[in-house]
Formats: C-alpha cells, structure tokens, sequence
C-alpha cells in the first residue's frame, strides 16, 4: 500500500496580514508579485509626471490632478466655457470630435464627455484643446514600457537573490523528504545554523549536494547598474533633472551640459503645448490662467522664496500664458 504524498502548504505571513490588514503575497505566486511589482513602479512614474507642472489661477471649476491625469492618459483635454442654462462655468474634461477636422487636423466642434455619463455639447467656439505634447500622443505607453523594463529587472534580482541565500540541490530518497523540506525552510528563513539528529543525512546523499552558479554578485550589480540606467532615462524623458553627486563626478563638463540640455528640451516639449492652449484661453475667455515647472522636482525644497521666484516666472512669461523657470525667462527651460 503505498503511502500518500504530503503537499506542505507554504505558511502565509499571520502577523503581517493582521497588522497590515491585507493578504500578503506567497512564495509561488509569481504572476501576482509581476503584477503589483509593475503596477507599483505605473504609480511611481505617474506621480512623477504628473508632478511636473503647475497651473496658476485655474477657475475653482477645473480640477488640476484630473487635467494632468487626462493629458497623461489620453493625451489630450478640452477647456471650454459652459455658458448656458444646464452648464455655467469653465471646465477641462475628456472630448469627442463632432465634425470632420480642420485642414490642420484641429477640431471644429467637439462634445465633453465623463465617464459618470457626463455628456455636454460644446458650443462652436467655446472651446480650447489643451495637448499633452506636439504630437499630441499620450506619455501613458511610454511610461509602461519603462515600468515593464524595471519590473523584469526587479523581478530577475528577486529570484537571484534568492538564489543567493539557497544555492544548494538537495538530494535524497522518499523517505527523507520532510527532513529535506525542513533543511530547505531553515535556509530560506535565513537561519544562522540548520540543527539537526545524528541520522538526519543517514539517507542524503551528501555528495549530490550541488552548489549553484557563484557568479551571483557581479550579475546582481550589473542589473541593479541597469536599472539605474533606465530611472534615469525615464526621468530624462520625462524633462526631470537628476542630482546624482556620484554620477557627476564621472562625467565632464561637456557630458554634463549636454544631459541637462536633453533634459530641458524634454521638459520643453511637454511644457510648449501647455503655454499654446494657455496662451490661447487666456485670449478667448480674457483668463490669467498660468503654467509652470514645479521647482520642487529639481531643486531642493519651496523655501521662503518660492512665492518670489514663481512671481517672478510667471510675470516673465504672462504674455505665452506662463513660464518654466525664473533664470531664462521662459523659453529656456
């Protein structure tokens, strides 16, 4: 009669989901820790982006997360002036074109629309399309491949690492099972020492005990230098400026303007089409509605002179409809 296999089931984290309140993950869902894994780094780079810019004077009516949201999402958003009975006010919300296209591929009237089953005809002319960029593309895919990339490398230095600290096969006959699954336990718990009885290797072979690949470290560092690499190129697209000490030292001066001045062209082509559709409202609805850098992102910290220096941008750049940064009075970033 044979005996029936034992399947240990792995033992979830008790203390920690009652603190926490939630179930954390297991060991053997890889599919689900892919998932949050990407889905953490979708958040992190969302909350860069859409951090970047600044709307000054914005009517209580527009909501400034959801218009940054949107342009990030669908890459565009439509201000208009509701000014009817049903509708008063201003608001920047999704759109669909309603008519063919100008020749300059620009609507000539649209419809707003919600995903609560908001639905308002715009009048002719009452409108402004604000685009997230000259190409009017959405930076939503973009930021996913970047988000992708960082999880496959995030994820290949969770499984090395575990690798790391388990880098045995352990071989024995049926009977030893538990004992091996328990040799097993001990070492993925980090336990310092595995104590065991005289007879608990009597039926492991010893000599099957095979080490792994040793060249761990060196293709740990080298994927966590990657994944540097593409931060910084995602923050680079993103016109964020990096304040790396070590990074600097090892570039030259040359190397360093030339990185800054991508890096400025990068945030210009997002901020451009922003001062356009700003420049625009502000002509049609007679608004003093501005947009500029969130200083926060590269220097330290607002400090008592914040208040000065966006003072200062703003009045520089009022007649593009805002500006990017107080030392070149607009136009350069």
């Amino acid at each position: 009669m044979s005996r029936k296999k034992k399947h240990n089931k792995l033992i979830p984290y008790p203390d920690l989901e009652q603190i926490a309140g939630v179930r954390m993950p297991q060991i053997q869902n890889a599919v689900m820790l892919n998932s949050s894994r990407f889905n953490d780094y979708m958040a992190q780079l969302l909350n860069l982006a859409m951090s970047r810019f600044e709307w000054l004077n914005l009517p209580e009516t527009v909501d400034e997360r959801f218009l940054e949201f949107t342009l990030l999402n669908q890459g565009s958003i439509a201000f208009f002036n509701g000014a009817d009975d049903k509708m008063n006010g201003f608001f920047a919300t999704q759109w669909v074109s309603q008519k063919p296209l100008n020749v300059y591929l620009n609507p000539t009237k649209i419809r707003s629309i919600g995903s609560n089953g908001w639905n308002y005809e715009v009048g002719d002319n009452q409108f402004v399309i604000i685009w997230e960029n000259n190409a009017r593309t959405p930076t939503i895919k973009t930021l996913m491949n970047f988000a992708y990339k960082l999880t496959d490398i995030d994820r290949t230095l969770d499984v090395l690492r575990k690798h790391a600290k388990m880098p045995y096969f352990i071989v024995g006959n049926q009977a030893q099972e538990e004992t091996m699954q328990n040799l097993w336990r001990q070492i993925d718990g980090n336990e310092p020492a595995v104590i065991c009885y005289d007879d608990a290797f009597s039926n492991i072979q010893t000599d099957a005990i095979q080490t792994m690949n040793q060249s761990l470290p060196q293709t740990i560092l080298a994927l966590q230098q990657n994944k540097q690499d593409i931060m910084n190129e995602c923050l680079e697209f993103l016109g964020i400026s990096q304040n790396n000490p070590s990074k600097v030292q090892q570039m030259s001066i040359g190397e360093s303007d030339r990185k800054e001045e991508s890096v400025k062209f990068s945030l210009w082509s997002f901020m451009e089409p922003r001062r356009q559709a700003v420049a625009e409202i502000n002509r049609k609805f007679h608004l003093d509605i501005q947009v500029v850098v969130a200083h926060d992102i590269v220097t330290d910290n607002f400090n008592m002179q914040t208040d000065e220096m966006i003072a200062t941008t703003v009045n520089k750049g009022a007649d593009k409809g805002g500006v990017a940064n107080k030392q070149d009075g607009g136009r350069d970033l």
